[in-house]
């Protein structure tokens, strides 16, 4: 009662001050080698991998992956908050107070599924393996926004190693991405400015 008694309050006052970014449900999906498997949720839902299900982000549930000639996975998949979720949360610091945070917290717009997608290599029967679960890679960087933010905190601490291998580490910034290539630049101990651009391989001067 007080949760609803929150939310209501909420909407007279504040004009709703649910999550601001997030809504309540994400985009769940599953990926098995080979494909073709049976996928039941313990929430009732199925399919065949590879597919996508909306799934409220505050329910965890469990995960049956049935495929012939392979070794049955049974796996969970869990609810909490992480990433984009507690940064949600931070936004409503600022805009819905505390209220904004039990709303978040109350519908579980804050919170993730996780691991999403589910990526599963399942074992054929009788071959003394074991089926592996991978883990998703990472979002793929975007010129905005988290997957940007996420991008920048890993490369930009090589960059900076980089540039200190050349005395150069004063005002030491991040400039541009563009096709998958972030930049940075510093100013060095005689002077000069110097760059470096990172990818997914390495992060090198620029002339």
């Amino acid at each position: 009662m007080r949760t609803f008694a929150a939310i209501v309050a909420c909407s007279a006052l504040l004009g709703g001050c649910a999550t601001i970014t997030r809504g309540t449900t994400e985009a769940w999906s599953v990926q098995t080698e080979p494909v073709g498997a049976d996928i039941k949720l313990s929430s009732g839902e199925q399919c065949k991998s590879p597919c996508t299900l909306q799934k409220k982000r505050k329910d965890a549930f469990q995960v049956t992956i049935d495929h012939e000639g392979y070794q049955q996975v049974v796996t969970q998949v869990i609810s909490g908050v992480k990433g984009q979720g507690a940064a949600g949360l931070a936004g409503n610091v600022l805009i819905g107070g505390i209220i904004g945070i039990g709303v978040d917290l109350a519908t579980g717009a804050a919170k993730d599924l996780t691991p999403n997608p589910l990526i599963v290599k399942l074992a054929p029967v009788g071959s003394g393996q074991t089926a592996t679960i991978e883990t998703p890679p990472p979002p793929p960087p975007s010129a905005e926004g988290n997957g940007r933010s996420e991008r920048l905190s890993s490369y930009g601490e090589q960059a900076k190693t980089e540039l200190a291998k050349l005395h150069c580490a004063t005002d030491f910034k991040f400039v541009r991405l563009a096709d998958d290539v972030e930049t940075y630049r510093a100013t060095c101990d005689d002077g000069r400015v110097q760059s470096v651009q990172c990818d997914s391989v390495a992060c090198k001067p620029v002339k």
